[in-house]
């Protein structure tokens, strides 16, 4: 991001150009002129204010243009006091400003001319009927443009404008797809327009004929961004917004009111990914363009850009800043009652801001009267953004002390929010990483009114039961983020099976028109009362019904045809007597939610009643102190006397504030199932330890934490990335009989040059593995106009930054050692350096293997440039010569493998990633390998030390072998404890020997799945 402000930073404003504009669009006209020279003035004085952003000046001085306009005049330069170029731009003012209705009845004059003329009067009746909904006009109006432009003959921008609109109305029906190939069409048109345009005299109409192609071709290419992006295709949606902000800037500068609009509408698209800190920058930086290129202070796209602001500012929690830029908004828009009536101060994001600030009572009003609203247009409570307005009204409800309404609005809005969550989370219309974060609000805000209302006689009149509701509630916000990563991974993957490649395929169909439909239907009910068109509202309230009952029955046939899949893209939110059933006798589930002020705990035996605690423990204050304690664990390369010692004390603390409040519901148990949440889903639970520790120093390097008690020498530990997850598991079919044992994949190449060091034995070998992000190397930065389109617009150019990963040589030791142990066929079963590749491992028969390792890179979203979902990385194309890869296992990947493993080894994949999203990268392959067929992943969570991570994981198979009744968990316990109390290397440190006890060595793995046989 920084590149592209650099970008930005390359123009500067021009004040007396803006001075001149100003002066321009506030002229007064001429005296004793004739209507024509009027005509001319008012056309001039129209596109000044046009710039400038002031809409209803411009829409009156071309409607003034119009009035006094000579038919048959000589235009001027550019086609000013043309009567036709007056329609164009008056229709497009009118467009522009929602005014669809009179936009329409321009155009219609327009569209008398025979020649290019009314072609494009057709386009704009087209185009605003299609805003307007009104499919069957819409049809009509297309086909007349059609049999128009089939008379026009062979103009690059007719054709271009004739599939754009063809998009939009694609768009707006739902159907995405064809949508998307008719903005393409268009956006290559535009393209070869610019260049003939380019390659003409230079003169004033030229000129005109390149500034248009050049805006043409924008808008184009913006529309197909906008396509992408409501397609969850968010990489390359922001590549064509990059694209397009760099052509405006080229033709127009930063400084102006069009370039500014495709700042902020990066933003945007960025938002959508939940770069909100970036979204902020690109949004100042539109706000900027906006002031000093002499905006009107109530432009409407200045406001937008304010409002994107103060949204990026209320999703990163700065709520003082957010309140300034919202009140700013407000202020400006007020001076123009007709433009405030559009956009009002009556704002969601702004609500927020205000209780977060404390402002209960302002908050109120504001939340209350957002839902009052979409009440009286008709809007049913079980439409989602009714839904999602009372879940914010009974926050504010809340906080202002009202719990019983509170509690009443909460009930109804929740149930909505859930099933769509559960429903709509990975469809190309089921919102993106903001919407995301806003249900996430409602939920913490209910579990929160929940825990205060315990034990109260209001819960109980309610027939609530806070701790079963909220744990309910908790599955679905912890695994928000990661259910809508997966779903929509399992979206564009195409299922083996084809009749659920069919069925999965008509389902997402409907479920995007759906939301098509119902976006539409708010957009409209959101205008002036002077342009909705009731007929068209009504009809579509039609569609929209049908197309729920077709969902509805599309969903349900999936759910009884294919439960694996649909509880992959749509589980329901598990309660606790259905996760007490699928429990083992000695078993005892921990589930963990970490809010933003507080986290709730609850503890789950097999019988009896589940305990639950609010504990006081945030989500900066876990971040926090996990990355302490981390510290000690995720080292680089010290020598063993100076590794830094690990904390007790705040180990214990942590234990203190998340087991002990809820001990009595896993004391008994001797397997502990934990799902954690956000950053402690990186610390191993088994390094707790569950009283202060006391240790005197000892002969021997780190044999003193050998004392310590931790917790895994009370249980065996195994991790979950949901409570859901354990349902879909424990229904899984018992393996068949027969299976090879072994499969792995390791130390691929991740260039051409790894692969000659590979080949002359200059590989440097290290006693610590430097894994993971950590090893990722900055790659030389192209120019920063470079830097501005650098996404790649499709999955093989992210394989581009392979080479920047660390090779991992020692990886090669680990998989034959273990391929040793279990006696594998070295030829068959162990793949390594270059032939460690996509190919083999998609035709590798692994469902017929029992243990299925990787010993490479975990990567997360961002690592690689264009990267957009978890991934583990493999030997480059240029090294495996085979062009159709792009070296990485995406998730969408690993959902079309076909496994039957009861283990597969994520070995050197390091979860560390900041943010916590290594670990949400775990819990999204590890329940896409689950869908795929595995039962168990070791995954591995820092970088761990040669030797140690070669004792555990043959140790760990060494013992199951030896044990076949013993459960996968209490295998892993004994290597861990075997590797702890008795493994000590027969090498030393000058005249001081060490151990293994120091947890960096014996707890990097976690088991996340089922820990049983």
């Amino acid at each position: 991001m920084a590149d592209i402000l650099a970008v930005l930073d390359e123009y500067k404003p021009d004040p007396a150009a803006v001075e001149k504009l100003r002066a321009q669009a506030s002229a007064q006209p001429p005296s004793a002129t004739s209507g024509q020279e009027l005509a001319v003035f008012f056309h001039r004085r129209g596109h000044a204010n046009k710039i400038l952003g002031n809409a209803k000046q411009q829409i009156a001085d071309f409607g003034q243009a119009l009035e006094t306009v000579r038919p048959n005049a000589m235009p001027e330069n550019e086609g000013i006091g043309d009567r036709n170029r007056i329609l164009m731009d008056l229709a497009e003012a009118e467009f522009a400003a929602g005014n669809w209705i009179r936009s329409i009845s321009v155009a219609k004059e327009l569209a008398i001319d025979t020649r290019g003329s009314g072609f494009v009067g057709l386009y704009f009746i087209a185009q605003n009927l299609a805003a307007l909904s009104d499919q069957e006009r819409t049809r009509i109006a297309l086909r007349d443009l059609d049999q128009r432009y089939s008379q026009l003959g062979s103009n690059l921008v007719y054709q271009a404008m004739h599939e754009r609109v063809h998009g939009m109305g694609l768009d707006l029906q739902g159907n995405l797809g064809e949508a998307e190939r008719r903005h393409r069409k268009s956006m290559e048109l535009n393209e070869l327009a610019y260049a003939q345009s380019k390659k003409s005299i230079v003169s004033s109409r030229y000129a005109r004929a390149q500034s248009t192609a050049l805006m043409s071709w924008s808008v184009s290419e913006r529309l197909l961004a906008r396509n992408l992006k409501n397609q969850g295709r968010g990489a390359e949606a922001e590549y064509h917004s990059r694209n397009t902000l760099l052509r405006m800037l080229q033709g127009y500068g930063r400084y102006s009111s069009y370039t500014g609009s495709f700042i902020y509408e990066l933003g945007l698209v960025v938002m959508e990914s939940g770069r909100f800190r970036d979204a902020e920058l690109l949004a100042r930086s539109a706000v900027e363009s906006f002031e000093k290129s002499g905006s009107v202070p109530y432009a409407f796209h200045l406001a937008r850009a304010r409002g994107v602001l103060g949204e990026a500012l209320v999703a990163q929690g700065r709520w003082s800043e957010a309140l300034t830029v919202f009140a700013a908004r407000d202020k400006a828009l007020a001076i123009d009652p007709a433009q405030y009536a559009l956009i009002n101060g009556n704002d969601p994001n702004w609500g927020i801001a205000l209780l977060r600030a404390g402002d209960s009572k302002k908050a109120l009003a504001m939340l209350e009267s957002i839902y009052r609203k979409r009440l009286s247009d008709g809007l049913p409570q079980t439409e989602y953004f009714t839904a999602e307005s009372r879940g914010f009204y009974a926050m504010a409800l809340a906080a202002d002390g009202q719990p019983e309404k509170a509690l009443s609005e909460f009930h109804g809005a929740v149930a909505v929010l859930l099933d769509d969550a559960r429903r709509n989370g990975g469809s190309e219309q089921g919102g993106g990483v903001a919407r995301q974060i806003r249900l996430v609000w409602i939920l913490e805000s209910y579990m929160k009114l929940l825990a205060g209302l315990h034990d109260s006689p209001l819960l109980k009149t309610a027939g609530i039961d806070a701790a079963a509701e909220a744990f309910r509630i908790a599955d679905v916000a912890r695994g928000s983020a990661v259910q809508r990563a997966l779903a929509e991974s399992a979206a564009r993957a195409t299922p083996s099976d084809p009749a659920l490649a069919d069925l999965a395929r008509r389902e997402q169909d409907a479920q995007q028109r759906f939301g098509t439909l119902s976006d539409l239907l708010n957009r409209l009910l959101s205008a002036p009362p002077e342009q909705q068109l009731p007929k068209i509202i009504a009809e579509l309230r039609r569609d929209i019904e049908t197309l729920r009952v077709e969902r509805d029955k599309l969903k349900l046939e999936l759910a009884q045809r294919f439960p694996d899949y649909a509880d992959l893209i749509a589980p329901k939110p598990t309660t606790i007597s259905q996760a007490q059933a699928a429990l083992a006798a000695d078993e005892a589930l921990i589930s963990i939610y970490v809010g933003a002020e507080r986290s709730y705990v609850w503890a789950v035996p097999k019988t009896g009643r589940a305990a639950f605690a609010e504990v006081t423990l945030t989500d900066a204050d876990a971040a926090r102190q996990v990355a302490h304690l981390r510290k000690a664990l995720d080292v680089g390369e010290v020598a063993f006397e100076d590794m830094p010692r690990f904390d007790l004390a705040q180990s214990h603390e942590l234990y203190r504030k998340l087991l002990q409040p809820v001990e009595t519901g896993w004391r008994e148990a001797k397997n502990l199932i934990v799902v954690p949440h956000k950053a402690l889903g990186q610390l191993p639970f088994a390094l707790l330890t569950t009283a202060p520790a006391v240790t005197t120093p000892t002969a021997s390097l780190f044999a003193e934490y050998r004392q310590a008690p931790w917790l895994i020498r009370r249980a065996a530990v195994t991790q979950l990335p949901s409570v859901s997850t354990l349902l879909a598991l424990r229904r899984m079919p018992a393996p068949k009989p027969g299976r090879t044992e072994f499969i792995g994949f390791g130390d691929p190449l991740f260039s051409t040059k790894m692969a000659l060091a590979a080949n002359d034995g200059t590989t440097t070998r290290r006693r610590l593995r430097n894994l993971g992000i950590g090893s990722v190397v900055a790659a030389p930065m192209a120019t920063v106009a470079d830097a501005l389109v650098a996404m790649p617009t499709v999955a093989v150019a992210n394989s581009a930054g392979l080479a920047q990963l660390a090779r991992l040589p020692d990886t090669a030791e680990e998989i034959i050692s273990i391929a040793h142990v279990l006696k594998a066929d070295a030829a068959n079963d162990v793949f390594l350096g270059r032939v460690a590749s996509e190919k083999n491992v998609k035709s590798g028969q692994l469902d017929n293997r029992r243990i299925v390792m990787f010993a490479t890179h975990g990567l997360v979203p961002g690592d690689l440039n264009g990267l957009t979902q978890p991934a583990l990385a493999l030997s480059a194309p240029e090294v495996t010569g085979n062009a159709s890869e792009d070296g990485l296992l995406t998730m969408e990947e690993v959902l079309g493998l076909k496994l039957n493993a009861d283990w597969v080894v994520l070995s050197a994949c390091n979860t560390a990633a900041g943010e916590g999203a290594g670990s949400e990268a775990v819990s999204g392959l590890g329940k896409a390998f689950f869908f795929a067929g595995a039962r168990t992943l070791l995954v591995s969570n820092w970088p761990v030390e040669t030797v140690s991570a070669r004792l555990l994981t043959t140790k760990l198979f060494e013992h199951q072998s030896a044990n076949p009744t013993a459960t996968r968990a209490e295998a892993l316990r004994a290597t861990m404890l075997n590797l702890m109390d008795k493994a000590v290397p027969s090498d030393t440190l000058g005249s001081k020997g060490y151990t293994y006890a120091h947890p960096m060595f014996w707890a990097p793995f976690s088991l996340v799945g089922d820990g049983g046989k």
